[in-house]
Parts: structure tokens; sequence; C-alpha cells
């Protein structure tokens, strides 16, 4: 946004020249080649205001939209509610005064106010946050890849996919500890501002991170979030440690077959080395 302002600036002067010739003046070649670069200096705002909200969530725009969906569709709601009672069914009902089709409608309005508000609240939360309001439905999720994961090697990648799509997170990875230093093992998403991490412990031992980024830098998780998120990162510990055992035993089996086959190329040497003189 600083920029268009610059660009603004920048390109405004020249034109503010132009506007100031008297009438009938000779206008110079420049002026079409003016006007073109105020044009496109004027688009790149909307651009600009575009990219900044949805890409890097600029004024906390979710909860902006969070409460106009919520509150938009009450009110349709309500409305049409309201509506349907004193106009349609009042007009199949003539006998009745149509005062009493309005109590009716306002008394069954504040009636379901509230739990409808409550409703369709969760639908918005699950449209913009995912699962985050249902902790068992992403544990549910999180087992289900877990159990559908046929290689020890595509454990890690679900369980970050999984969080990640679950709770609408814009980046979610796995760091393992490997003696001194660190390394990502699996990671879903883009990474941004705002990036917290969850120690992953396997028996008293610390086998890594949780990595995971805010959904935009200014919000911060509820504790119902955190404390869905520490569980998480209590089942992707047990995970990262067998990921290395499984990684350890396939190294050590590599090291085993290599070993032999070390050995069978010395003993093909010492019997040609060997056994060839004294036969000769």
């Amino acid at each position: 946004i600083s920029l268009w302002f610059l660009v603004m600036a920048v390109g405004s002067v020249p034109y503010a020249q132009v506007q100031q010739l008297p009438p009938g003046s000779l206008i110079p070649w420049w002026q079409l080649l003016n006007e073109l670069v105020y044009l496109i200096s004027f688009s790149f705002l909307p651009l600009s205001l575009t990219i900044a909200v949805l890409r890097y969530r600029l004024y906390d725009i979710d909860i902006i939209i969070n409460r106009t969906l919520v509150y938009g569709a009450l009110t349709v709601t309500t409305m049409g509610i309201y509506v349907f009672i004193v106009g349609y069914l009042g007009s199949l009902v003539q006998a009745i005064n149509q005062t009493a089709f309005a109590f009716l409608a306002t008394g069954l309005v504040a009636l379901i106010f509230q739990p409808l508000r409550e409703r369709l609240q969760r639908g918005v939360n699950r449209l913009m946050f995912g699962e985050r309001d249902d902790p068992l439905a992403v544990l549910s999720s999180l087992s289900k890849r877990l159990e559908g994961a046929s290689e020890p090697e595509a454990i890690l990648p679900s369980i970050v996919e999984t969080v990640g799509q679950a709770l609408k997170l814009p980046y979610v990875a796995i760091e393992a500890n490997n003696g001194q230093t660190t390394s990502v093992v699996a990671e879903y998403g883009d990474l941004h501002e705002g990036i917290e991490r969850l120690p992953l412990i396997h028996q008293s031992e610390r086998v890594g991170q949780l990595v995971f980024g805010r959904r935009s830098p200014h919000e911060s998780f509820s504790e119902t979030e955190y404390k869905l998120l520490r569980n998480i990162a209590r089942q992707t510990g047990a995970a990262v440690h067998a990921a290395k055992l499984t990684a350890d035993l396939r190294r050590s089996r590599q090291q085993l077959v290599s070993a032999r086959e070390e050995e069978r190329r010395r003993l093909r040497r010492d019997l040609h080395d060997g056994l060839g003189p004294t036969l000769a």
C-alpha cells in the first residue's frame, strides 16, 4: 500500500501540471502517457488491498467476515420467518386478525433467535476455521488417516496434512531431532509469519517439534485449540519415534547388506590372489 501511494504521488505531478494549462493551449505529447500512468497507478489500490487482506490477513479481516456472515444469515433467516408467518399464513387465514400473526411471528423469532445464532456460528466457524470446535472429529480423522497409511514414511505427511486441513492452518510441519541438529521431515502449506511450536515427547525424551502457523499474524489460538494441538503432539511424538526406528532399521539393514557384499568381494579377491598361483 505504501508503494501504491508513492506511485500515485509520482504519477499525479505531471497530471496536475497538464490540468493547469490555459484553455486552448497545445497539450504536450506526453499527456496520453501521463493519463495512462495515472490510470494504472489508481488500479494498484484495489489490487494491493485484495492481496493484503486475502494473503496476509490484514486488518483482521477474518473476524469481520465471520461476524458479517453470521449476523447477515441470521437477519435474512429471521426476516424470512416473520414475513412467511405474517404475510403468507396471514393471507391464507383471513378470519384471524393480522395482529395475532404478528405477535406469533415475533414470539417465534425471539424463541429461535439464540439457537439459530449458535448453529449459524458453528457453521461459519467450521467454514473458516475448520473443526477447531470439534476436537473429537479432528482426532477421529487423524486416526483414520494413520490407519490408511500403508508405508511408515507416509504417516508423518498424513499427520501434517490432516491437521492443516482440519484446522484450516496455513502451515504445519514436523521437525525431528537428529542428535544436535533438527530437520523438517514433513510439512504442509506455506511458511509465513506467526509460527508456534509444541514439543514432541516420547517416553520423557524430546524427539522433535510440531510447528504450526497462525491463520493471521494478529490472531492467537484459543485454549481449546491449544489443548487439541497438545493432544495431537502427544500422538505425533510416538509416530516420530516410530519413523526414526524404521529409518534406523532400514539404515542398519543397508549397512548389513553392504558389509556382506564387501565380504564376498574380499573372499573373491583372496581366492583369486591365493588359490590361483598355488594351482598354477
